[in-house]
Protein backbone atom coordinates (compact mmCIF):
# COMPACT_ATOMS: atom_id res chain seq x y z
CA UNK A 1 0.00 0.00 0.00
CA UNK A 2 1.12 3.51 -0.62
CA UNK A 3 2.98 5.34 2.09
CA UNK A 4 1.51 8.69 3.07
CA UNK A 5 3.35 11.64 4.50
CA UNK A 6 1.26 13.19 7.21
CA UNK A 7 2.03 16.03 9.55
CA UNK A 8 2.22 14.77 13.16
CA UNK A 9 -0.93 16.63 14.22
CA UNK A 10 -3.02 15.93 11.12
CA UNK A 11 -6.11 13.71 11.24
CA UNK A 12 -4.37 11.15 9.04
CA UNK A 13 -1.37 10.80 11.34
CA UNK A 14 -3.22 8.30 13.56
CA UNK A 15 -3.92 5.90 10.70
CA UNK A 16 -0.79 6.46 8.64
CA UNK A 17 1.03 3.42 7.38
CA UNK A 18 4.06 4.74 9.29
CA UNK A 19 2.14 4.30 12.53
CA UNK A 20 0.86 0.86 11.48
CA UNK A 21 -2.76 0.93 12.66
CA UNK A 22 -3.56 -1.78 15.19
CA UNK A 23 -6.67 -3.89 15.53
CA UNK A 24 -8.82 -3.64 18.64
CA UNK A 25 -7.70 -5.98 21.44
CA UNK A 26 -11.15 -7.65 21.33
CA UNK A 27 -10.28 -9.18 17.93
CA UNK A 28 -9.50 -12.92 17.87
CA UNK A 29 -5.74 -13.53 18.37
CA UNK A 30 -5.41 -15.46 15.07
CA UNK A 31 -6.93 -12.56 13.16
CA UNK A 32 -4.69 -10.07 14.97
CA UNK A 33 -1.64 -12.22 14.18
CA UNK A 34 -2.57 -12.47 10.49
CA UNK A 35 -3.03 -8.71 10.34
CA UNK A 36 0.38 -8.17 11.98
CA UNK A 37 1.99 -10.56 9.47
CA UNK A 38 0.38 -8.66 6.58
CA UNK A 39 1.65 -5.38 8.00
CA UNK A 40 5.10 -6.81 8.73
CA UNK A 41 5.53 -7.95 5.13
CA UNK A 42 3.95 -4.72 4.00
CA UNK A 43 1.41 -3.43 1.55
CA UNK A 44 -0.06 -5.45 -1.24
CA UNK A 45 2.62 -8.13 -0.84
CA UNK A 46 1.40 -8.67 2.73
CA UNK A 47 -2.17 -9.15 1.49
CA UNK A 48 -0.88 -11.56 -1.18
CA UNK A 49 1.02 -13.70 1.38
CA UNK A 50 -1.89 -13.76 3.86
CA UNK A 51 -4.25 -14.81 1.07
CA UNK A 52 -1.97 -17.70 0.09
CA UNK A 53 -1.71 -18.81 3.73
CA UNK A 54 -5.46 -18.47 4.21
CA UNK A 55 -6.14 -20.88 1.35
CA UNK A 56 -3.28 -23.32 1.68
CA UNK A 57 -4.63 -25.71 4.30
CA UNK A 58 -7.64 -27.75 3.16
CA UNK A 59 -10.73 -27.79 5.39
CA UNK A 60 -9.13 -25.50 7.99
CA UNK A 61 -10.62 -22.04 7.65
CA UNK A 62 -8.16 -19.22 8.20
CA UNK A 63 -9.89 -15.81 8.31
CA UNK A 64 -7.80 -14.15 5.61
CA UNK A 65 -10.85 -12.26 4.26
CA UNK A 66 -11.24 -10.47 7.58
CA UNK A 67 -7.62 -9.31 7.32
CA UNK A 68 -8.28 -8.16 3.76
CA UNK A 69 -11.29 -6.19 4.99
CA UNK A 70 -9.44 -4.59 7.91
CA UNK A 71 -6.41 -3.79 5.79
CA UNK A 72 -8.57 -2.02 3.25
CA UNK A 73 -10.53 -0.21 5.96
CA UNK A 74 -7.58 0.90 8.09
CA UNK A 75 -5.02 1.95 5.50
CA UNK A 76 -5.87 5.34 4.01
CA UNK A 77 -5.66 5.58 0.25
CA UNK A 78 -5.69 1.83 -0.27
CA UNK A 79 -7.24 0.89 -3.59
CA UNK A 80 -9.97 -1.70 -2.84
CA UNK A 81 -9.89 -3.15 -6.35
CA UNK A 82 -6.13 -3.63 -6.25
CA UNK A 83 -6.44 -5.23 -2.80
CA UNK A 84 -9.20 -7.53 -4.12
CA UNK A 85 -7.17 -8.53 -7.16
CA UNK A 86 -3.95 -9.15 -5.21
CA UNK A 87 -5.84 -11.10 -2.54
CA UNK A 88 -7.67 -13.09 -5.23
CA UNK A 89 -4.39 -14.00 -6.91
CA UNK A 90 -2.83 -15.13 -3.63
CA UNK A 91 -5.94 -17.11 -2.68
CA UNK A 92 -6.03 -18.76 -6.13
CA UNK A 93 -2.38 -19.79 -5.82
CA UNK A 94 -3.08 -21.32 -2.40
CA UNK A 95 -6.00 -23.30 -3.85
CA UNK A 96 -3.92 -24.27 -6.88
CA UNK A 97 -1.42 -25.93 -4.57
CA UNK A 98 -4.25 -27.98 -3.01
CA UNK A 99 -5.63 -28.83 -6.46
CA UNK A 100 -2.24 -29.93 -7.82
CA UNK A 101 -1.49 -31.91 -4.66
CA UNK A 102 -4.70 -33.90 -5.10
CA UNK A 103 -4.17 -34.20 -8.86
CA UNK A 104 -0.65 -35.58 -8.63
CA UNK A 105 -1.30 -37.78 -5.61
CA UNK A 106 -4.32 -39.53 -7.11
CA UNK A 107 -2.25 -42.50 -8.28
CA UNK A 108 -1.02 -42.94 -4.70
CA UNK A 109 -4.34 -42.52 -2.87
CA UNK A 110 -6.60 -44.20 -5.44
CA UNK A 111 -6.41 -47.65 -6.96
CA UNK A 112 -5.81 -47.79 -10.73
CA UNK A 113 -9.44 -48.72 -11.33
CA UNK A 114 -10.79 -45.93 -9.13
CA UNK A 115 -8.42 -43.39 -10.72
CA UNK A 116 -9.74 -44.33 -14.18
CA UNK A 117 -13.34 -43.90 -13.00
CA UNK A 118 -12.51 -40.50 -11.51
CA UNK A 119 -10.87 -39.47 -14.78
CA UNK A 120 -13.97 -40.48 -16.77
CA UNK A 121 -16.10 -38.51 -14.33
CA UNK A 122 -13.80 -35.53 -14.82
CA UNK A 123 -14.34 -35.65 -18.58
CA UNK A 124 -18.11 -35.80 -18.01
CA UNK A 125 -17.95 -32.79 -15.71
CA UNK A 126 -16.30 -30.74 -18.48
CA UNK A 127 -16.88 -27.00 -18.18
CA UNK A 128 -19.35 -27.43 -15.35
CA UNK A 129 -16.38 -28.11 -13.09
CA UNK A 130 -15.08 -24.61 -13.78
CA UNK A 131 -18.52 -23.17 -13.05
CA UNK A 132 -18.66 -25.09 -9.76
CA UNK A 133 -15.18 -23.91 -8.80
CA UNK A 134 -16.09 -20.30 -9.63
CA UNK A 135 -19.31 -20.42 -7.59
CA UNK A 136 -17.64 -21.99 -4.57
CA UNK A 137 -14.61 -19.68 -4.81
CA UNK A 138 -16.77 -16.55 -5.16
CA UNK A 139 -18.51 -17.27 -1.86
CA UNK A 140 -17.09 -17.94 1.58
CA UNK A 141 -18.21 -21.57 1.26
CA UNK A 142 -15.85 -24.54 1.80
CA UNK A 143 -14.49 -24.81 -1.73
CA UNK A 144 -12.08 -27.63 -0.86
CA UNK A 145 -15.07 -29.99 -1.15
CA UNK A 146 -15.03 -29.26 -4.89
CA UNK A 147 -11.32 -28.64 -5.44
CA UNK A 148 -9.94 -31.94 -4.14
CA UNK A 149 -12.34 -34.18 -6.10
CA UNK A 150 -11.61 -32.21 -9.29
CA UNK A 151 -7.90 -32.78 -8.75
CA UNK A 152 -8.53 -36.47 -8.24
CA UNK A 153 -10.53 -36.44 -11.51
CA UNK A 154 -7.48 -35.06 -13.35
CA UNK A 155 -9.50 -31.96 -14.27
CA UNK A 156 -7.84 -29.34 -16.49
CA UNK A 157 -5.39 -27.25 -14.45
CA UNK A 158 -5.87 -24.22 -16.72
CA UNK A 159 -9.69 -24.28 -16.45
CA UNK A 160 -9.41 -24.75 -12.71
CA UNK A 161 -6.99 -21.85 -12.23
CA UNK A 162 -9.00 -19.37 -14.31
CA UNK A 163 -12.22 -20.28 -12.45
CA UNK A 164 -10.71 -20.14 -8.96
CA UNK A 165 -8.83 -16.91 -9.76
CA UNK A 166 -11.98 -15.13 -10.95
CA UNK A 167 -14.00 -16.44 -8.00
CA UNK A 168 -11.41 -15.40 -5.42
CA UNK A 169 -11.07 -11.94 -6.97
CA UNK A 170 -14.86 -11.54 -6.73
CA UNK A 171 -15.05 -12.59 -3.07
CA UNK A 172 -11.98 -10.57 -2.06
CA UNK A 173 -13.13 -7.42 -3.84
CA UNK A 174 -16.63 -7.77 -2.41
CA UNK A 175 -15.14 -8.16 1.07
CA UNK A 176 -12.82 -5.17 0.91
CA UNK A 177 -15.50 -2.90 -0.57
CA UNK A 178 -18.16 -3.95 1.96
Amino acid sequence: LREHSCAPGSPHAQSSIFNKPKLNSAVHPLLAWLYEVAQGIGGYLGIFVISILGNLIPFFPIPYLAVVYFYGALIPGANPFTIGTVSGLGAALGKMIIFLSSKYSRRVVLSEETAERYEKLGRMVGNYGALGVFLFAATPSPDDAVIIPLGLMNYSSAKFFVAVLLGKIVVSTATVTA
